[in-house]
């Protein structure tokens, strides 16, 4: 849900060119609560294919949203907008990330 927030506080950014958050803080995947919580993990959680790809996506979602933050905060407001759009890399890895983490889960729960 945390990640969710993320594409409307980067919207505001694009709007106001504004924000409390530095992209060189917002790369790092093991800052926000879900990194510092993942980071944590140990054993068989860390050695399932599912963590490794959250583990990638999630990096993957910093890297994106960090790029968008820096645009809205150069004043790049066109590209900002096509760096969040829906046929983005930002938009892609948000939707990979949401549904990898329904499958790991969906398998702890089983």
């Amino acid at each position: 849900m945390a990640h969710g927030q993320w594409k409307k506080r980067l919207q505001d950014v694009i709007e106001t060119g504004q924000s409390t958050f530095v992209p060189e803080k917002v790369k790092v995947d093991n800052l926000c609560d879900f990194g510092k919580w993942f980071h944590s993990l140990s054993g068989d959680d860390i050695n399932s294919e599912n963590y490794k790809e959250i583990l990638t996506l999630h990096a993957a979602f910093h890297q994106a949203a960090a790029k968008v933050l820096e645009l809205g905060l150069a004043g790049k407001k066109e590209e900002a907008k096509a760096a969040i759009d829906v046929n983005s890399e930002y938009a892609t890895i948000s939707s990979s990330l949401i549904l990898a983490m329904g499958r790991w889960r969906n398998s702890v729960a089983e």
